[in-house]
């Protein structure tokens, strides 16, 4: 059986996407054995389906591509993010933490090395080692053998943060008396290193016994 060249392209694009019955195929095949015009049409139909899925291709790529790129995006934002909380909350726990510590107080004890020196005309403590943050101190007499001295008690607190942050060549000084108000007059300083505020005498004189019990060490004589 012969179809006309009209029936034969109609039914071409059916045949190029393989969806004409068997009897379809048979006919087609028999009619472009002799005719070259519907044989030329066929293959440029099959040329265009080629560029279509080249170019469905194309945009199916490009399409995951964009995807692709989008994912990373979002996924460099969340470690930006992630990134930026972390640093955050190790800044505001290290923030919590130098303020604990700067707000902890501890008594400097006795043991450092410490010096009392004349320096224009002002008495003068160095301690090493220790940054202190606070001080009391006291001016009494002290009677020993019928003689009396004029003496000065201090104690020194610092903070927990000072404490980290000094070394052996640190040095803090402090003011035991200046010299326009008798700096001249003391006899000796006694350092107490539980950073407590030494105690006042009643009558502004202590004893050698009352020295001992408060646990006074003798830093400084004439």
């Amino acid at each position: 059986m012969k179809c006309s060249c009209e029936i034969i392209k109609d039914l071409l694009p059916l045949y190029v996407d393989h969806v004409c019955s068997d009897e379809s195929i048979e006919l087609i095949d028999q009619h472009l054995l002799e005719c070259e015009k519907c044989k030329s049409y066929m293959n440029s139909l099959r040329e265009s389906q080629d560029v279509e899925t080249a170019a469905y291709d194309e945009e199916k790529e490009s399409r995951k591509v964009k995807m692709m790129l989008r994912m990373k995006k979002k996924i460099l934002f969340r470690n930006i993010l992630v990134a930026t909380f972390t640093v955050l909350i190790l800044g505001a726990a290290c923030t919590s933490a130098i303020h604990y510590l700067k707000r902890t107080t501890v008594p400097i004890p006795e043991t450092k090395p410490m010096e009392v020196i004349y320096e224009n005309g002002d008495l003068v403590l160095n301690i090493t080692d220790a940054i202190w943050s606070d001080v009391s101190g006291v001016r009494f007499t002290l009677t020993e053998d019928g003689k009396s001295y004029e003496c000065v008690a201090v104690a020194m607190n610092t903070s927990k943060w000072n404490e980290l942050i000094s070394s052996d060549k640190t040095c803090s000084k402090y003011t035991i008396a200046y010299s326009e108000k008798g700096a001249n007059e003391i006899d000796r300083v006694y350092y107490s290193g539980d950073g407590k505020d030494p105690e006042y005498p009643h009558n502004g004189e202590l004893n050698e016994n009352d020295i001992q019990a408060l646990g006074y060490t003798l830093v400084w004589s004439k």
